[in-house]
């Protein structure tokens, strides 16, 4: 039975599969026009179009028991990208103490967005989850600064009307 190693350009290659694990991860999208393959024993890298499964609409056929497959999902993972602009935005402006957070939520919300890009959805969606916790703790900052400034604000009031 053929074995085939596959990758993206530039990336590094997954493999040995089987022609049927192939034909699952097309069935399921998770083979692009991108991908190259190679067969096992062979020295050339060749377009993954070149198979016939990519053309084919073929049923979907269970990976191979043993093999490292990992179910392909089709679903989008969420980045948080706005979320964290937003944050970042509202701490430019008037919160400064929760600008560090902001950043670092940002920057995981750009990572997951370019791991997305790049198809490593396992990538994009751990870099969602750690963006979605740091626009948490942005907010949180941001509510208490904002408790902080009421309750400086209701001082201020109590004190100017004491003093009348």
């Amino acid at each position: 039975m053929k074995q085939y190693y596959i990758t993206l350009p530039g990336g590094s290659p997954s493999g040995p599969l089987s022609l049927d694990a192939l034909k699952v991860m097309a069935c399921n999208g998770g083979l692009t026009a991108q991908h190259l393959y190679c067969e096992n024993g062979a020295t050339e890298w060749r377009p993954i179009t070149e198979l016939v499964i990519i053309h084919a609409a073929t049923p979907v056929i269970p990976p191979v028991p043993g093999s490292n497959l990992q179910p392909v999902t089709s679903e989008r993972p969420t980045t948080y990208l706005v979320p964290s602009i937003v944050l970042l935005a509202l701490s430019l402006m008037i919160f400064y103490f929760s600008i560090i957070f902001a950043v670092v939520a940002v920057v995981y919300a750009g990572l997951a967005e370019s791991a997305y890009s790049d198809n490593r959805l396992q990538e994009s969606a751990h870099n969602g989850r750690v963006a979605k916790v740091w626009c948490i703790v942005t907010g949180v900052t941001i509510g208490l600064q904002i408790l902080v400034l009421l309750a400086l604000f209701f001082l201020v009031f109590v004190s100017a009307v004491s003093s009348m």
